[in-house]
């Protein structure tokens, strides 16, 4: 019964196949655990790390925009206070010559010239310097490509009265400035091609009794500080973008997306990202996007003039993918090595499997043999023990019978002791009177000599 019973139990079981599904869970179980905590903690550390760098790269990318459009702040207004600008209005007040100094219009001209081209030369990335009179006409001009300077004759000077940078200009206070959108150049009405964007800083000039008497304007090459986006975008895993406050782009890794709104076209970042991302870039200083599954984002905002409220945005993103490429790297490494772990472990635990299912096997049969041979000895014991148990109930009758035949014995003991007792009460009577019959008779025998002797007398 035992044996038919474990070899059922060794049928049902397989126990090959149990041990080596326990060798592959034992083997894939604690690596998947580890590579799975190790890509958990491997995708937190990357989204922070990559989350830490944009905003860096953000940081960075506004103050070096923010430095340098503070420098031609700084610059403009130095030039509207110099020297030269203020010979010029009183040699024109005095009718020529500057009645103080002694020096003539012209002469003032020259040297304001020289002052502007020296500049120019010196920081390279203005592309133009005026001073224009309170009527709007150019009475100094400097142009420059960035490497070549020119000083604009005076039959080629325009009078620039009615631009918007002449009388929004002439609106502000002394020691104000005015600072125009980030666009095209134009002369004459038509975009320059090669496209050259611009940024004009103009401030008032005023004469020593307060009046103005015109503005001083620097044209400036926003190239230069395009630049410090465009950089970003040097590297494949990186994405940099600069707008205005309209959300058009200024600088875009797709050059057709650029200046949409001096070429009339619609582009700009509402049409790109989800209308409330947009929205939230243009209207916080800065802050961290995580887009889901397709990017992440970090943008801050640089302020150009904050009373007309202008400003540009600059924003880095970075796709998830290339984030977590590392991490992608990791998973196939990490399948790689539990693949590995198989190949290795499973063929050697296979053979180590059939020597440990053939030893099991060899035991169960062995526990069979022997567990038939102490069910038979059990049952021969028990067939004993049956023959035991009727040789105890012989037993017990004979003892039953002997009891009785020792309590009949034992009456007639007791019988034959009342009897004696009785023989012995009538031997020790006759005794007694044995005794009596004696002593009659010695009594007699004395009485009879007494006699005796009488007679003889």
């Amino acid at each position: 019964m035992l044996g038919k019973f474990f070899g059922n139990v060794q049928e049902r079981l397989k126990l090959q196949h149990q041990l080596l599904l326990l060798l592959f869970l034992s083997s894939i179980i604690p690596v998947s655990i580890v590579g799975l905590y190790s890509i958990s903690s491997s995708t937190d550390a990357l989204s922070s790390l990559a989350e830490s760098k944009l905003n860096e790269n953000v940081a960075n990318e506004a103050e070096n925009i923010s430095k340098f459009l503070q420098g031609i702040n700084e610059d403009v207004l130095f030039l509207s206070k110099t020297p030269q600008i203020q010979g010029l209005i009183q040699a024109e007040a005095d009718g020529g010559v500057d009645s103080q100094n002694n020096i003539s219009y012209e002469a003032w001209t020259e040297q304001l010239q020289t002052t502007f081209a020296g500049m120019m030369e010196s920081k390279p990335y203005y592309m133009q310097l005026r001073y224009l009179d309170e009527k709007g006409n150019e009475i100094v001009r400097v142009d420059s490509d960035g490497t070549n300077i020119k000083i604009i004759p005076k039959a080629d000077l325009q009078n620039k009265g009615d631009r918007p940078y002449f009388t929004d200009t002439m609106k502000l206070s002394a020691g104000s400035l005015y600072t125009s959108p980030v666009n095209l150049n134009q002369e004459r009405g038509k975009i320059e091609t090669p496209f050259k964007p611009v940024i004009r800083y103009a401030t008032p000039v005023v004469d020593s009794s307060g009046e103005k008497r015109g503005i001083v304007i620097a044209n400036v090459f926003a190239n230069k500080f395009i630049e410090f986006v465009e950089k970003a975008n040097a590297g494949k895993r990186q994405e940099a973008f600069l707008i205005n406050q309209e959300g058009y782009y200024i600088s875009h890794p797709n050059p057709d997306k650029e200046w949409g709104f001096d070429l009339k076209k619609n582009e700009k970042l509402q049409n790109d990202y989800p209308q409330n991302i947009a929205q939230q870039i243009l209207s916080s200083e800065e802050g961290i996007l995580d887009q889901g599954k397709a990017y992440s984002l970090a943008y801050r905002r640089v302020v150009i003039d904050p009373v007309q409220k202008q400003f540009l945005v600059t924003i880095n993103q970075v796709p998830k993918s290339s984030i977590f490429a590392s991490v992608n790297s990791f998973k196939i490494v990490a399948a790689i090595i539990i693949l590995g772990s198989l190949v290795i472990v499973l063929p050697i635990g296979t053979f180590r499997t059939r020597q440990l299912t053939n030893l099991i096997k060899q035991l169960v049969n062995g526990i069979s043999t022997a567990s038939q041979q102490i069910f038979s000895t059990l049952e021969e014991q028990e067939r004993v023990a049956s023959q035991q148990a009727a040789s105890v109930n012989e037993t017990t009758t004979t003892m039953d019978e002997l009891e009785a035949s020792s309590r009949q014995s034992a009456e007639q003991a007791k019988a034959a002791v009342t009897a004696a007792q009785q023989a012995l009460q009538l031997t020790q009577g006759g005794t007694q009177a044995v005794g009596e019959t004696i002593e009659g008779m010695f009594i007699l025998e004395k009485k009879v000599g007494a006699i005796a002797e009488q007679i003889v007398r």
